[in-house]
């Protein structure tokens, strides 16, 4: 992964594939169609840890003031989430967030340089994982969020907040966590986390 900090200083940080989390934040204002998350799960499984190279095709992702800046480890998601949970609304201050899923190979564990420009708050999930919630130091923006087990592994994805990917869209959207949503939502959604559909 390719990180870019105000400095013009460059990094590259090569790791392995660890980390999954679905909680979303971003905002938007747009309902999509569905994806399925069998279809996300195959794709993380099926990601190469010796694939660690950054195309500059990847997707860009930057912090609204461009204090932070990194290219994603691949061009588009493993999956896109419309969260309606009540910690998503609060982060966003909007009726939902949205979140774009990629593997975390690549990308952790973050460059010394780029931690220095992003604060952490952390919180507990209704699973019991521990959320880090990355944003940064001068505009406050939310990057990012990596999900830490009980067992303190972390999952092997993280959540990028849509609306800080160069170009993003909500095509494939998924809606969850619904039963706390405020606005109209599409019939077939997660009334919770992200179910598996046959």
């Amino acid at each position: 992964m390719i990180f870019k900090v105000r400095s013009s200083k460059t990094f590259r940080k090569d790791t392995n594939l660890r980390i999954l989390e679905f909680p979303c934040g971003g905002l938007i204002s747009a309902y999509l169609k569905h994806i399925s998350i069998t279809s996300m799960y195959s794709q993380v499984r099926g990601h190469s840890p010796s694939a660690t190279s950054v195309s500059q095709g990847n997707a860009k992702v930057l912090c609204q003031c461009g204090t932070i800046s990194f290219r994603a480890s691949r061009p588009k998601p493993l999956a896109v989430f419309i969260c309606h949970c009540t910690e998503c609304q609060k982060q966003s201050a909007s009726a939902f967030g949205s979140s774009y899923i990629f593997p975390s190979e690549g990308l952790w564990p973050l460059p010394d340089d780029i931690r220095q420009q992003l604060g952490i708050w952390k919180r507990k999930t209704d699973s019991g994982n521990t959320l880090e919630c990355y944003f940064c130091k001068t505009c406050g923006v939310r990057i990012l969020h990596r999900s830490i087990l009980p067992d303190g592994k972390p999952k092997p994805t993280v959540t990028i907040k849509a609306g800080c990917v160069e170009g993003f869209t909500l095509d494939g959207a998924r809606h969850i966590y619904t039963r706390s949503a405020v606005v109209p939502v599409p019939a077939d959604s997660d009334s919770g986390p992200p179910q598996q559909r046959p």
